[in-house]
């Protein structure tokens, strides 16, 4: 009897270190916000670099939104210490011509005009960012690539006749924005033993690309894609839904080219600009390929991209951020970078009505993985409710600034008197 129950237990024990098994491997994702119209770049980089370097337990990082080689090189230089190795994407060749009409320059400049952005202050970028993205974003693809790019080496807005094309032009010619840079970084803790890169065929405005890293991880050999795909319905990309769609089946046919019929363990992470609520059925497709999405394979139905956040853009609230997993299966994931505990504390943010920002308007997704498949399905999603009820930002109280106001002038009459 004792023996039967020792067995049983011995097997139990076994079973539940087989499920969860001995040394998984952590790996993550994170879109920054350092696009060319997104306010406060720098001193949300400098804290995310922070924050980062506090987030000791991850072994492979994919980072979305550095468009600039300055950018990058601050978040490799900043993080070396945790990761040593890192893989990116080279420059494509790129020279903008101008391509606004001039109704949208005219459109852009009135905005600038009427919101009182001083072109002699320092924060001048920061009103346009603020107050004019509706104009922004109603541009055409030829002007608002030529802005992006403008603005990404240099100081576009103050000239916006550099933009300038006839009304009745159409510039065929094709430009990236950012010098023809990708937006994509993949650190990893140990080295890689292979790197390719993937140009993507449809990519208008700037460059997208994947980047696919052969690492040695603690399950083994481990074959790690980093993406951010173009989203599908801002008022600027005119292609809608295809791109999103394009791309996603180039990405998995690309992936299937690198692993073949391996059996270890693939990971692919990053912003797809997807989800459950974001044009489904590009995600049901990945799904439908045989991947399981880790965060919301483990439950989670809280969004990645939240409307709630002072910093996104849009009315809705998504999951597009994700690490889409084959051969493997998580022990558990969840989102990162929580915006109440890791922001810009005490600023000035004259142009947003809270007394504090976020260092991004996502928030990253990490999971801890195993190797071996999962035991069920990927989740569709239709059987997925996004929810966004966590996230309270914190506003101004004037009535409270008028209180300490009011009692500082107290004090420094009485401090007179004396």
């Amino acid at each position: 009897m004792r023996t039967s129950i020792l067995f049983s237990t011995l097997l139990c024990l076994a079973l539940v270190w087989a499920q969860n098994c001995s040394n998984p491997v952590q790996v993550g994702a994170y879109n920054l916000l350092q696009i060319s119209f997104a306010p406060y770049k720098d001193r949300r980089l400098d804290a995310a670099i922070d924050y980062l370097n506090q987030v000791q337990d991850l072994s492979v990082l994919c980072i979305q939104e550095l468009w600039s080689v300055d950018q990058r090189q601050e978040v490799i230089t900043g993080l070396q210490g945790r990761y040593p190795h890192n893989h990116y994407a080279p420059a494509v060749q790129s020279t903008c011509n101008g391509g606004c009409s001039r109704s949208e320059l005219d459109n852009i400049r009135n905005c600038i005009s009427d919101n009182d952005c001083s072109l002699f202050s320092s924060n001048f970028k920061d009103c346009v960012y603020s107050n004019c993205q509706p104009q922004l974003e109603s541009v055409g693809v030829s002007c608002a690539t030529c802005l992006q790019a403008g603005d990404s080496v240099g100081d576009i807005f103050r000239n916006l006749d550099n933009c300038f094309s006839d009304d009745n032009a159409n510039p065929a010619d094709v430009c990236y924005a950012y010098e023809g840079q990708s937006d994509n970084l993949l650190l990893s803790t140990t080295p890689f033993e292979v790197t390719d890169v993937l140009y993507f065929s449809e990519s208008p405005i700037t460059v997208t690309t994947a980047l696919y890293g052969r690492l040695n991880t603690s399950i083994g050999v481990t074959h790690v894609f980093c993406t951010h795909l173009l989203p599908a319905d801002l008022p600027v990309f005119t292609f809608e839904n295809v791109t999103n769609y394009n791309q996603s089946i180039q990405l998995l046919d690309w992936v299937n080219s690198k692993v073949g019929n391996a059996s270890e363990a693939v990971m692919i992470l990053g912003d797809f600009n997807h989800g459950p609520n974001y044009w489904p059925d590009n995600y049901d497709y990945v799904i439908n390929s045989g991947y399981i999405d880790a965060y919301t394979s483990a439950g989670n139905t809280n969004c990645t991209y939240c409307d709630s956040n002072p910093l996104a853009m849009g009315d809705r609230s998504m999951i597009i951020d994700h690490i889409y997993l084959k051969n493997a299966r998580q022990v558990s994931s969840v989102r990162f970078g929580t915006f109440e505990e890791y922001n810009l504390e005490s600023i000035d943010i004259p142009f947003i009505d809270y007394n504090r920002i976020p260092i991004s308007d996502h928030y990253g997704v990490r999971a801890s993985v195993c190797e071996g498949s999962s035991n069920s399905a990927g989740v569709l999603s239709r059987s997925i409710t996004v929810r966004d009820n966590d996230y309270i930002p914190e506003r101004r109280d004037s009535s409270a600034e008028g209180l300490l106001t009011s009692v500082g002038l107290v004090v420094i009459l009485v401090l007179c008197s004396l």
